[in-house]
Order: C-alpha cells, then structure tokens, then sequence
C-alpha cells in the first residue's frame, strides 16, 4: 500500500487551501499512515468472494410493510379551529422568505 508522505499532504492541503505548518503535517502523516495500515490488516474483501451485493439492507421477502388504510382528511372547519390567525379557509403563517425586518 502506498505509503502518504510530507510532499503529497501539502500538495493536497495546498489544493484544498488548508494552512498546515510542519508540526502538523508530521503528526498527519503518521495517524494517516497508521490509519492506512489498519485497513490493510483487516482488509474483509478476501472474505467477501461469492456473495451477492445488497440492493436493501432488508431483504424483499423479508419485509413487512402495512396495509394502507384510507381514511378521512381532516374537514376545513376542524383544521381552522387551533389556528389562532385565521382568514377566510386559509392559516396565516408569518412571513418566512423576503424582506427582513430591520
């Protein structure tokens, strides 16, 4: 595996506009590198040779979903009836895009 040294981190952070100083990109290095070799040691893909990728986390078969059930909305006059501001069949909302109060 290829190994992150000094050079390729500051060339990244560069691209990326990060200001790192030299201290920073030591201790970088070494946890990405440590980092890097972990996952080499438990590299699972070996073990994952004949087994068929999931398209669901839950099998078709296996799931069980309800039945829709219909039911009635609610009427206008009972939707109306908590709202404190009101006009004719219409909830007043305060103003959420436009003109800022000042």
């Amino acid at each position: 595996m290829k190994k992150i040294d000094q050079k390729v981190l500051q060339e990244q952070a560069s691209r990326l506009l990060f200001d790192i100083d030299e201290n920073q990109i030591e201790e970088i290095c070494t946890d990405l590198n440590d980092f890097l070799s972990y996952i080499q040691e438990h590299d699972i893909s070996s073990h994952l040779e004949g087994i068929e990728p999931l398209f669901y986390p839950v099998e078709k078969e296996k799931r069980k979903l309800r039945e829709d059930k219909e039911k009635k909305p609610l009427s206008v006059s009972r939707a109306l009836k908590n709202s404190h501001t009101k006009e004719k069949d219409y909830i007043l909302l305060p103003r959420v895009v436009g003109e800022e109060d000042e």
